[in-house]
């Protein structure tokens, strides 16, 4: 009963501690700019420019946007469907979908935890303290959506080994789903009935996969069979994919990047991990690291959602999001016996209250100081056009000139501009509407009068003749 009492309070603290980590954004506007171009392709849907299978960013760029499939700017449409168009719905997204998969999370930790494991909370906070994880939950990267489908396919194969082959069927599905929000990176659940550390004989371990694999490549290829998907996956493929791999479009300098990214992201968990490692040694255990098949099987499954990224010379840190939640389970299984301890002792119960409500009041003291600010996104935009509001409410999208022209390549402040404004640069020249840096512009265009000032930039409309 004592450790329960425990694993609760380590559970609110493992949330205040979370929270406390993304206070600063949690009610500011500020995004990554890959997270408000993924933001401006789902309102776009959401008002009809655009379709699901040709989703549009611009005008100019990405008038058929083919970077991604569709999926995910679908479900995120259906947001400004229901609630408008207002900046803030973009954070409030991404972190709900943030919210759904730590549900998730908990859900996958209680079908595969045994008697003598540590409460969610031992998971939980070590994937909190994952830079990439956090980074993903609040810049709207489509990590986080395909993550959901990641751990529901994952929840299902659970279910197909211990119950009914049968749940192999929506285990395949919610793996095509995964895979049509962000591409084969979501694919690697496919290969989770051999892996996953349950208790299930060979035969159906194989039957499991044979019906996800086929419900999978069945379902894709009848999708395949609507001409308006041929061409979108004939673009995407040839465009990302092979791009990808090839290294056309912003390659890293070696294809073990990944690996470095992955290996320094371990280090965050460790930092917690082996100071308790080492105070259960000196207590005399010599077996406080779990080392067994299960904490194995838990490794291969999160390295399955990592390692094949090598293959492609476009890397980033965030790509390892959806693995991150595997990580901290195999982290979990190898640290066992010290998570345990620790969530047995009586300290810990008369402290782990007070930390939260200490931690959770630092959070909303630390929220409200950056609220309404671009804190984590591109400053000039934010601070120009968010903080000094600029209200332009059109009611449908404008070609926005330029000065200079060398704007075009200020990825954040078009995504910015194309976000709130509905505005799409321009390289070409006489746009109703015309932005203009005061830094570098050397010379204003004639005829135009400027409609909002802000610190750096300043936006002009065409004075009719």
């Amino acid at each position: 009963m004592e450790e329960r009492v425990n694993s609760y309070g380590l559970l609110l603290l493992s949330v205040s501690f979370l929270l406390l980590l993304l206070s600063p954004y949690l009610l500011s506007y500020g995004m990554f700019f890959d997270g408000i171009t993924y933001s401006a392709v789902s309102r776009n849907l959401a008002i009809g420019f655009g379709s699901l299978w040709k989703p549009a960013y611009s005008l100019t760029l990405g008038r058929e946007f083919y970077g991604h499939p569709p999926v995910g700017f679908w479900i995120q449409s259906v947001v400004y469907r229901l609630f408008g168009e207002a900046l803030w719905l973009d954070k409030a997204y991404t972190l709900f979908i943030g919210a759904v998969n730590l549900a998730l999370f908990y859900t996958l930790y209680g079908f595969l935890r045994r008697r003598g494991d540590p409460g969610f909370w031992a998971p939980l906070f070590l994937l909190s303290t994952f830079y990439a994880y956090r980074w993903v939950v609040r810049n709207n990267l489509l990590e986080n959506t395909m993550s959901v489908f990641v751990l529901l396919s994952v929840i299902m194969y659970v279910l197909a080994l211990r119950k009914g082959s049968l749940y192999g069927i929506p285990a395949g599905l919610y793996v095509l789903t995964a895979f049509l929000v962000k591409g084969p990176v979501g694919t690697f659940p496919l290969i989770a009935p051999l892996l996953l550390p349950v208790d299930a004989r060979r035969d159906r371990r194989l039957k499991v996969l044979i019906i996800g694999l086929l419900v999978f490549t069945v379902s894709f290829l009848m999708l395949l069979s609507l001409p308006e998907v041929r061409h979108f996956f004939s673009q995407y493929f040839q465009g990302q994919i092979i791009g990808s791999i090839s290294g056309r479009e912003n390659p890293v300098p070696t294809r073990l990047y990944i690996v470095y990214a992955l290996l320094t992201e371990i280090l965050f968990p460790l930092v917690f991990l082996l100071p308790l490692l080492l105070f259960h040694l000196v207590r005399g255990d010599r077996n406080a690291l779990n080392w067994n098949k299960r904490t194995f099987l838990l490794l291969l499954l999160a390295l399955s959602g990592s390692l094949p990224i090598v293959l492609s010379l476009k890397q980033a840190r965030f790509y390892l999001y959806p693995s991150l939640f595997f990580y901290s389970l195999f982290l979990v299984s190898l640290f066992r016996s010290p998570l345990k301890m620790l969530e047995s002792r009586r300290l810990v119960k008369r402290l782990s209250f007070p930390l939260s409500m200490a931690l959770l009041t630092l959070s909303a003291f630390v929220s409200l100081k950056f609220a309404g600010t671009g804190m984590g996104g591109y400053v000039p935009f934010y601070r120009d056009f968010v903080e000094n509001p600029l209200r332009l409410n059109l009611k449908k999208h404008e070609y926005l000139s330029i000065c200079p022209k060398g704007l075009y390549g200020n990825w954040s402040m078009f995504a910015g501009m194309e976000r709130a404004f509905k505005l799409s640069m321009a390289l070409g020249d006489g746009s109703k509407y015309l932005l203009v840096d005061r830094i570098e512009c050397k010379q204003v265009p004639e005829g135009y009068t400027p409609i909002h000032e802000g610190e750096r930039f300043v936006l002009y409309r065409k004075v009719r003749p």
